[in-house]
């Protein structure tokens, strides 16, 4: 399940027949899953799906019901029939999925009604995002509700008319035969008024927002309305379920690092160390579960995507740097090994998702009973365990233990509680683990590729640069066809469907972040073809913005500007185009920032939790970037701040292309701009100290008769520091690049050096 993002026909009745239908069935009641529908039907006939290259798909091939996926020839026999379509779109980690499909798919009397009244088509939203997010919000928006399973139910020119998540049987029973009916009885109306859902949906996907400036006033609002909406005693944006709302973390992290940020890194930190200790991390084996569904992280939603440890990862390596915190990179660290250690394909790629159920129910794999825990620990280390960490009390779960650290321990427990957990991962080692869907999904991997990439940067660790540029490596020989273009998903040796926008745009960004820590052209390169391919294939020209799909799919082409679980499509192109400003010649890329810019801006502004990634991205093209590293002349300088080991002395380390110059510290003609370093007290007056510069090279340029003072190729600035560093230190570094030909703008660098005081 997981929140609307908006209600566009709550004060407007469905068609009549399907309103009867509605107060008819109200919200449905969940009921516990029980047994294992593949084994249970494993002697059931196949049906279409057995030779889709889908998990998911494949888990139903059995089903009673006789599955089509969504494809062409099963979309002309539904026109040509006249029958309406049922569509049933969810994934093979889903937990009410796999109760769906137990309890109503193989059921003989649902699966005769669904067979013989409609064209059942089975979708896997990770393969078909374009088609998930649609018909998702159809459903939000006729229901209120959204989530997985989603069943939707669409006239023959796939509009949808009737829409919600998982049904009992009974009721689900009941529903599809009053919809068949009316669907005979009332078709006209019907079709009426789903055209009527589609127009209104299709005109609220591509509606225009004027441009806002986002000036700086502008960002520490949108700042600060998202720390009002902040938990201040959990953590966390809005109540159960509690989502990670990770773009919004990264966002308030950018924020963190600059001066009066305080407020920013206070929501951040407290969001932080309360998931990191709330059950809805494994704390046996690393990684987090999907969110929770209580308001103190306790107790979660079991599956574990392949997305948020991407996100959540990077987002604590990068808040342990900031804030030297030694528990968080442990948290960040042991992320990571758990993706290499379970989640990482011998090719390099990286799997979607593991299950959140495990021999038939949700959640075996992770919960402990209190005989369990004896049996493992003994009683001594049992009853510590218990009476620090609880029974759960009520609901799905009541009776059961479900392993946190939201408790404090001195120094003596966390050691007893360390040899606890260790035994227990051992135990648990045992147990049969939930299934992993071991598909490969181009927008999932790129992320993951651009956490790798900057966790070896943050620490320092050749594995995780390995991982991402394996990863990276795997996606260009192995998910692309021979023109160049993407494909979203890789399955079985298999690469197969056509990417959207996300994909595009995640793979970019990530071959960048892979350029950044190797220094090897050919992944910005890379890159730009991307870019160039997100241009020609989702450019909506007069809006200036980009479509979800390459093509129309179901009843609109969709666009989306907001961030939900993932950065949107739209504020990742951004993000890839400010990022290729700095590190590329071509002009085009700056352009295409400030296209897209003026198109997010508005709706960022007035959304800035959907807009989080938007309003980050902004920022770092309008008014630069902060951290130890940044580019320069487009691409042309890179330079990397750090400090030694006595936290003395500040080196500024600079890298400039072949045939390219920076002027000197004292440059011989006074309207030249001077290579200058300085640094900031947190009150913004400058620090007195003395800075050494290399010695310069005297040399004539095509476009200056007379010799100039420059420096050129690689080379250190040093600044040293009145007295030992303990807080983040924040330099300027002014610089100016020219060629034989031209001379840029001159540019002004923040860099930003944590010191590391704790290890």
């Amino acid at each position: 399940m997981r929140k609307t993002r908006f209600s566009l026909l709550s004060t407007a009745a469905v068609t009549a027949a399907v309103a009867v239908a509605l107060t008819m069935f109200p919200p449905a009641s969940f009921t516990a899953y029980a047994g294992d529908a593949l084994i249970k039907y494993a002697n059931q006939p196949l049906n279409a799906l057995e030779k889709e290259n889908s998990p998911y798909l494949k888990q139903h091939a059995r089903d009673l019901v006789k599955w089509s996926s969504w494809n062409d020839e099963t979309l002309a026999r539904a026109k040509k029939s006249g029958k309406p379509i049922f569509i049933s779109v969810g994934y093979s980690a889903c937990h009410w999925c796999h109760v769906m499909q137990a309890e109503s798919f193989n059921n003989a009397e649902i699966a005769n009604l669904l067979n013989d009244q409609f064209i059942p088509i089975l979708i896997d939203r990770e393969q078909r995002p374009d088609l998930d997010e649609i018909y998702l919000l159809a459903t939000e928006a006729i229901s209120g509700r959204g989530g997985w399973p989603n069943n939707v139910f669409m006239t023959p020119d796939l509009k949808p008319y009737y829409g919600g998540i998982y049904f009992p049987p009974e009721e689900f029973s009941k529903l599809i035969g009053q919809i068949a009916v009316q669907w005979v009885a009332n078709k006209p109306a019907v079709e009426k008024e789903a055209t009527r859902i589609a127009t209104i949906l299709t005109n609220a996907f591509n509606s225009k927002t004027q441009a806002k400036e986002l000036s700086e006033e502008v960002v520490e609002k949108a700042v600060a309305q998202i720390v009002e909406q902040y938990d201040t005693f959990t953590g966390g944006i809005g109540t159960v379920p509690k989502h990670f709302n990770t773009p919004t973390l990264a966002f308030l992290l950018q924020r963190a690092a600059k001066p009066g940020g305080e407020e920013a890194k206070e929501a951040l930190v407290s969001t932080l160390m309360a998931i990191s200790k709330g059950g809805v991390r494994d704390h046996l084996t690393g990684g987090f579960h999907r969110y929770a569904i209580d308001n103190n992280w306790r107790i979660p939603h079991f599956e574990k995507m392949l997305y948020d440890q991407a996100q959540l990862a990077e987002i604590f390596a990068r808040t342990a740097i900031l804030t030297d915190d030694p528990y968080l990179e442990k948290v960040a660290r042991s992320t990571y090994d758990y993706v290499l250690a379970d989640m990482t394909s011998p090719q390099g790629g990286f799997y979607s998702n593991r299950d959140a159920d495990s021999e038939g129910e949700e959640g075996t794999f992770y919960l402990w009973s209190p005989e369990q825990l004896q049996k493992a620990l003994g009683q001594e280390d049992a009853d510590f365990l218990l009476e620090n960490i609880g029974i759960i009390s009520e609901g799905d779960f009541v009776g059961r233990v479900i392993l946190h650290r939201d408790t404090n321990f001195d120094d003596s427990d966390k050691l007893r509680l360390d040899k606890i957990m260790a035994k227990l991962a051992i135990v648990r080692g045992q147990r049969i683990a939930p299934h992993r869907d071991e598909k490969i999904i181009a927008s999932w991997n790129g992320l993951m590729v651009s956490s790798f990439a900057i966790a070896a940067q943050q620490f320092s660790d050749k594995r995780y640069g390995a991982a991402a540029s394996k990863a990276a490596q795997f996606i260009w020989d192995n998910m692309r066809s021979p023109d160049g273009d993407l494909y979203r998903s890789y399955y079985d040796n298999q690469a197969s469907v056509t990417s959207t926008l996300p994909d595009y745009a995640n793979v970019a960004k990530a071959f960048i972040d892979v350029y950044d820590l190797t220094g090897q052209t050919k992944w910005l390169e890379r890159a730009e073809q991307l870019a160039d391919k997100i241009d020609e294939k989702f450019k909506d020209p007069d809006a200036g913005d980009y479509f979800f799909a390459k093509s129309t799919q179901g009843y609109a082409r969709l666009k989306l500007r907001a961030d939900a679980f993932l950065p949107s499509g739209n504020a990742t192109a951004l993000v890839v185009a400010e990022k290729l400003a700095k590190r590329s010649l071509d002009p085009k890329h700056s352009r295409r920032a400030e296209t897209l810019l003026a198109a997010l801006s508005g709706d960022a502004v007035a959304d800035p939790v959907g807009g989080a990634t938007a309003l980050a991205a902004a920022g770092r093209f309008l008014r630069g970037d902060t951290g130890a590293m940044q580019y320069a002349a487009r691409g042309r300088v890179k330079v990397t701040a750090s400090l030694n080991d006595q936290r003395t002395l500040l080196k500024v380390r600079v890298k400039i292309a072949p045939e390219w110059h920076v002027n000197a510290d004292k440059p011989f003609e006074e309207d030249f701009i001077p290579t200058r370093l300085s640094v900031r007290a947190k009150n913004g007056t400058e620090v007195q100290g003395s800075v050494t510069y290399p010695q310069l090279v005297s040399r004539k340029l095509g476009f200056q008769d007379k010799p100039l003072a420059l420096f050129e190729k690689e080379f250190d600035l040093t600044f040293a520091l009145p007295e030992p560093a303990t807080k983040t230190v924040t330099s300027e570094l002014v610089v100016q690049a020219c060629n034989n030909q031209l001379c840029l703008l001159p540019e002004t660098l923040t860099l930003q050096v944590t010191p590391k005081l704790t290890r």
